[in-house]
C-alpha cells in the first residue's frame, strides 16, 4: 500500500462515510428505516476500520486526520437531522457544541495559535455514545423491540452528560492556549 498517495484504502473509507451521512438521512425521511440502519451500521463500522487499518499498516496521513473527525461530524449530523423532530434538544445540544467547537478552532487559526488540534478521551466517548444513539433508535424503529426504546433516554443521558465533560474540557484546553499565548 503506497501510502504517500490520497487515496489509501483509510482515506477511502473516511470519504465514504463523509457521503453516507446524506443517505441516512434520505432513508430516515422517507421511513425506510432498515436501508438506513443498515446504511449507518456500515458507516459506522468503516470509522472502526479507517482507523485501525491506518494503525496497523502504518499509513495514517495528515488529510485523513483532517477527514476522520470531518466524517464522524457529518455522519452525525445527517443522523442526528433526520430525528430532530422526535429529540430536537437533543439535536440543537450537540450542533451547538460542535459549532462551538468549530469557532474556538477557527479563532485559534485566526490568531496563528500554535496548538495540536486532537480529540480528547471524553470527547471519544462521547462520539461513541452519540453514534449508539441514532443506531438503538434506528434498531427500534426497524424491529419494535420495546427494551431497544427503554434504554434510549439513558444513552440520551450518556450523551447529555458526556457532551457537557467534553465542553468544559475544551474550554479548559481553549483558555489554556489563550493564556499561554497572551499570558
Amino acid at each position: 500500500m503506497n501510502c504517500s498517495e490520497i487515496f489509501t484504502i483509510p482515506n477511502v473509507l473516511t470519504v465514504l462515510r463523509i457521503i453516507s451521512g446524506p443517505f441516512v438521512f434520505y432513508f430516515v425521511k422517507t421511513h425506510q428505516y432498515g436501508i438506513a440502519l443498515f446504511v449507518f451500521w456500515l458507516s459506522s463500522l468503516t470509522d472502526f476500520f479507517d482507523g485501525f487499518i491506518a494503525r496497523f499498516f502504518d499509513c495514517e496521513s495528515e488529510i485523513g486526520k483532517l477527514l476522520d473527525p470531518i466524517s464522524d461530524k457529518v455522519l452525525t449530523f445527517f443522523a442526528y437531522l433526520s430525528i430532530r423532530y422526535e429529540f430536537p434538544k437533543l439535536f440543537w445540544l450537540l450542533l451547538c457544541k460542535d459549532l462551538a467547537i468549530l469557532i474556538a478552532v477557527v479563532f485559534l487559526f485566526l490568531i496563528k495559535a500554535q496548538v495540536t488540534i486532537s480529540p480528547l478521551t471524553v470527547s471519544k466517548i462521547n462520539t461513541l455514545f452519540v453514534l449508539l444513539f441514532p443506531f438503538l433508535w434506528l434498531c427500534w424503529k426497524t424491529t419494535h423491540i420495546h427494551c431497544i426504546n427503554t434504554v434510549l433516554p439513558y444513552v440520551c443521558y450518556a450523551i447529555v452528560t458526556l457532551t457537557v465533560v467534553s465542553v468544559l474540557s475544551y474550554m479548559k484546553v481553549f483558555i489554556s492556549v489563550l493564556r499561554n499565548r497572551y499570558l
